[in-house]
């Protein structure tokens, strides 16, 4: 598997995004069209789209970098056969290379329901053994999506003894 890094989305990449999105996020977060999701990345602020590729160089993951109020957040997709094979590790660790803080929200239920009629696993257990802590009493602010709000920061010198 390699991960490469890019400022900018083809039309194939687009599609692809469009598709990994729409398969493996809840069912109430589907864009209905690839220029619903155009629309969205549109206005990430300063963004970075990565995508791991598998050893045949077919996408079968993608994250994001970008800018908000201040901050670093991200939003990453695993495709569900590529998942528990250290692809999101791998994309986390890329991220987080240059970065003093990440944030991103995070579904921590298993009450939502992805396009294919299964159930959407909350990925806050990956996230919490990857070195992220929730941001108490911070939830995304909509009534399609309840999720809590998640954070890295890099280790202090002091701290990594």
């Amino acid at each position: 598997m390699k991960v490469i890094a890019q400022n900018n989305l083809s039309h194939t990449e687009r599609e692809f995004v469009y598709r990994l999105w729409n398969q493996e996020y809840p069912r109430t977060l589907s864009y209905k069209t690839t220029a619903d999701l155009e629309a969205y990345l549109k206005t990430l602020e300063d963004p970075i789209f990565y995508f791991a590729l598998d050893t045949s160089d077919n996408p079968v993951a993608w994250s994001t970098l970008f800018n908000r109020e201040g901050e670093r957040w991200f939003a990453m997709i695993v495709a569900d056969e590529a998942q528990r094979n250290g692809i999101g590790r791998e994309l986390l660790e890329r991220m987080k290379e240059k970065e003093r803080s990440l944030y991103a929200w995070a579904i921590d239920h298993f009450d939502d329901v992805k396009s294919n009629g299964e159930i959407y696993l909350s990925p806050l257990p990956f996230y919490l053994r990857n070195g992220f802590t929730i941001c108490h009493g911070e939830r995304f602010p909509s009534d399609i999506l309840s999720a809590v709000k998640i954070m890295w920061k890099r280790p202090t010198p002091e701290q990594r003894l």
